[in-house]
């Protein structure tokens, strides 16, 4: 019974004590709650405290950023600056700590202190703190964005390439920066990209068909497709990385598209006068840049330049070149035909060309005009006596007007070209004699200048219609 009664009391006194604990556990914790709640809202005057918050700050790689900290109340206490994201001290009070000579630390009076870093570097993006050593500790952070140009990483990005004609390429550009660059292809010659639509894979990867390309002025992505390649694609391929910080920067890519040479000879007969001068054309298209030359087709012998002879090579586009070959005072033997061959790596191509002799231009000749009857009278210039006859011709009389238009139309007649008196012209290298003139001169001749006449217009005709 007694054992029990001291069991129970004792139940008792410990049921008791949790209770005191308990209540001396909530009392303290009330307490404490209290004091921070009184902490927060009654400040001391005495204790330091930021009056303005820090700015993010965004700058481009190269130049100098500050952070700036303004404190109220610092006293005694003093300043320090931290990398927050890497938890590193880099400086207390005025004194750097981390041994960096881009990093500076100022103040101006006792208020606002400076965090200075001079040729900024990528790695210099990250979270930066300014702290107070006061109790409790208190601090603030700002962000530094680091922003850097475009530039590309050539061990990445295409350099000029050849490609054989029907082949497939795909030219790459990649380039880094921050933000990250976008990539832009377009022809330096402003024509039209036949490529494929996409350009953000290479051709390694799985594409629907060429059907794909479109002609288009620029193409957007790392890669630039091209399916099946013609010798029109050849050309200078300019590719722009921009990512809104300047400068945008631009790399040149030279796409070649290798193919046998094609001649052309736009006139195969070309006619020169015995002693004059003559030029033979051919037009070649090829790539690479072929050997050029002319030879003689019937003596297969290579054509040098020299005082007779002259060979220009003109290059028309990246492709296509003219060859031309002059030759001075044609002599007749070389009356001939003549060959002229372009070769490249892969092939050779020739094309021919004759030339023949055609008549030199006659001095003197029966030109027929289109002047109406009613056209101006013109007396016969001194000039023309070697026609008209000299003082001794009766040619040259003033008499028998009629008599000489008859033979002139006489003679037009008998070729039977049915042309009136008043559309006979003899003409000279210097002057032009219409019949009018004659008739105006009302001149006259007798029987042996009717032969002579007769003869000399004959002449005329005849010449004129070898020439026609």
């Amino acid at each position: 019974m007694w054992i029990h009664q001291t069991g129970q009391l004792f139940i008792q006194l410990f049921i008791n004590i949790q209770h005191l604990l308990l209540f001396q556990y909530i009392h303290f914790s009330l307490a404490k709650e209290i004091n921070l709640i009184n902490e927060k809202f009654t400040k001391d005057d005495n204790e330091p405290y930021f009056t303005e918050a820090m700015s993010n700050v965004t700058v481009q790689v190269g130049r100098p950023v500050k952070f700036q900290c303004i404190v109220a109340n610092l006293g005694n206490h003093q300043v320090a600056w931290f990398r927050k994201d890497k938890h590193t001290l880099l400086a207390l009070g005025n004194e750097v700590i981390l041994k960096n000579n881009r990093i500076l630390v100022s103040n101006h009076t006792d208020k606002i202190f400076y965090l200075t870093i001079f040729a900024v570097r990528e790695e210099d993006r990250g979270e930066y703190m300014c702290q107070i050593n006061s109790s409790p500790q208190i601090d603030q952070s700002a962000f530094l964005k680091v922003t850097v140009p475009p530039h590309f990483i050539e061990e990445l990005t295409s350099s000029d390439t050849d490609v054989n004609e029907g082949d497939s390429v795909s030219l790459r550009c990649i380039a880094k920066g921050f933000p990250a660059p976008t990539i832009e292809w377009r022809r330096e010659d402003k024509e039209a990209i036949d490529a494929l639509s996409s350009s953000s894979l290479p051709l390694s990867s799985p594409f629907s068909s060429a059907s794909d390309n479109k002609n288009v002025t620029t193409i957007q992505g790392e890669y630039l497709n091209i399916v099946r390649v013609k010798r029109q694609h050849i050309g200078v391929y300019l590719c722009i990385a921009s990512n809104g910080i300047p400068n945008s920067v631009s790399k040149r890519i030279f796409l070649g598209v290798k193919f046998s040479p094609l001649v052309w000879t736009p006139n195969q007969r070309v006619g020169s006068p015995l002693n004059g001068d003559a030029s033979i054309i051919c037009t070649v298209d090829a790539y690479p840049k072929p050997d050029c030359y002319w030879m003689k087709t019937s003596t297969r012998q290579i054509i040098l330049d020299n005082s007779k002879y002259s060979t220009i090579l003109t290059p028309i586009s990246t492709y296509k070149y003219e060859m031309r070959l002059n030759i001075k005072t044609v002599e007749i033997g070389e009356f001939t035909s003549y060959t002229c061959i372009a070769k490249n790596i892969l092939s050779e191509a020739s094309g021919t060309i004759v030339l023949y002799e055609i008549p030199r231009p006659s001095t003197q000749r029966t030109v027929i005009n289109n002047i109406p009857n009613h056209s101006p009278v013109k007396e016969v210039s001194k000039s023309r006596k070697n026609y008209l006859g000299t003082s001794k011709n009766p040619l040259n009389s003033e008499d028998n007007v009629k008599d000489k238009l008859n033979i002139a139309s006489f003679l037009t007649n008998s070729y039977k070209n049915d042309i009136s008196p008043d559309q006979i012209t003899l003409q000279t290298e210097e002057k032009v004699t219409p019949a009018d003139d004659l008739i105006d001169s009302g001149t006259n001749f007798n029987s042996h200048s009717f032969s002579n006449s007769i003869w000399l217009i004959s002449i005329n005709i005849i010449l004129r219609h070898i020439i026609t």
